[in-house]
């Protein structure tokens, strides 16, 4: 598998559910944020992390429609959102120079860290809202301060 094949694995999962493509970035506009997940090439070598990232409804950020992933005021790793025992697994998937998996095994590994993670991170903002979510210890220090502000999560 190369990162060509990756981003068609990716955008294959994330087509269906609205989400549209720019460059390694798709976006999803929701009611309460735009979710953005973006595939990051390593510098040394052909492994690959995926950043989740959201920007509230009505929050004006560089970029918009459209930011880089890195304007987002509120970010996290993908790995961030797996158990403990499932991270060095989820890294493994996106290492491309992991041979001992084939890509069938990447493949429907990669389809399941989206289905039962990173959708379900992005349906949890949309269905109890940003307050609620960001006080719990997943995302509690990955908001930035702006974003504080603008969700009155601040005095």
């Amino acid at each position: 598998m190369d990162r060509k094949n990756l981003e068609g694995l990716i955008g294959s999962i994330l087509k269906p559910r609205n989400f549209r493509k720019k460059a390694s970035t798709w976006y999803r506009q929701g009611a309460a944020a735009l979710h953005v997940i973006n595939l990051q090439k390593s510098s040394w070598g052909p492994q690959f992390y995926l950043n989740l990232s959201l920007v509230p409804t009505g929050m004006e950020i560089e970029g918009l429609p459209s930011p880089k992933e890195n304007q987002c005021p509120i970010r996290v790793r993908v790995g961030a959102l797996m158990p403990e025992n499932m991270k060095a697994h989820t890294e493994r998937l996106l290492d491309l120079e992991d041979t001992t998996l084939s890509d069938g095994e990447r493949e429907a590994g990669l389809e399941k860290i989206f289905l039962a993670n990173v959708i379900p991170f992005f349906d949890q903002i949309e269905s109890v809202g940003f307050k609620i979510s960001l006080n719990q210890p997943l995302l509690a220090n990955r908001v930035n301060w702006d974003a504080k502000q603008f969700l009155g999560m601040v005095d």
